[in-house]
């Protein structure tokens, strides 16, 4: 009873709650070209990628819980019945998470946020998977404008780099700030 009591209290100062980065975010088109010379041979290659803004990583704060360890979040698009589950840590003393992916889609990994408006469910629990704090949130995710990066050209030892550019093409993203004007 005396958990029940401190979990609602808590709650109810939980109105703050957020990713660090705010509520709306927006993906962008990047595409350039890039020459990447090689010992044996040099190519040229075109580089595209589909990058989230602010930053496709995010931290979510929510109410200091010490016992919290971590925060289950289940995200659906509107026009989707389609549900989207992250697990990660949660420091309870500090009332934050760790990093959730919000926005990387790769072999390995799927985005929590697709575009439109993701309503997520939030929930806050201790080691043994018990919900100790619910919330919902609300995140939009919308469409940029295309953006294309200035031609670089970059020097590599490795000849794989030339033969397959992808890890080069990213770090050329990087480094051009993801085409920022």
């Amino acid at each position: 009873m005396r958990l029940l009591l401190t979990v609602l209290l808590l709650y109810s100062h939980w109105t703050q709650a957020s990713f660090s980065r705010g509520a709306k975010h927006e993906y962008v088109n990047l595409s350039g070209q890039l020459i990447i010379q090689c010992p044996q041979k040099t190519v040229q290659t075109s580089c595209s990628n589909i990058h989230m803004q602010p930053w496709p990583y995010d931290v979510f704060f929510g109410p200091q819980i010490p016992s919290a360890t971590q925060i289950e979040l289940l995200a659906s698009v509107d026009d989707s019945s389609e549900i989207r589950r992250s697990v990660v840590g949660y420091e309870g003393p500090l009332g934050r998470s760790k990093e959730i992916n919000l926005g990387v889609s790769s072999l390995f990994q799927r985005p929590l946020l697709r575009v439109g408006t993701n309503n997520i469910l939030i929930k806050i629990k201790d080691r043994r998977d018990q919900v100790l704090s619910e919330s919902n949130l609300q995140t939009i995710v919308s469409r940029g404008l295309s953006r294309v990066c200035k031609l670089r050209q970059v020097t590599s030892n490795n000849e794989s780099d030339c033969d397959s550019p992808y890890s080069s093409c990213q770090q050329y993203f990087i480094d051009q700030k993801y085409c920022q004007p």
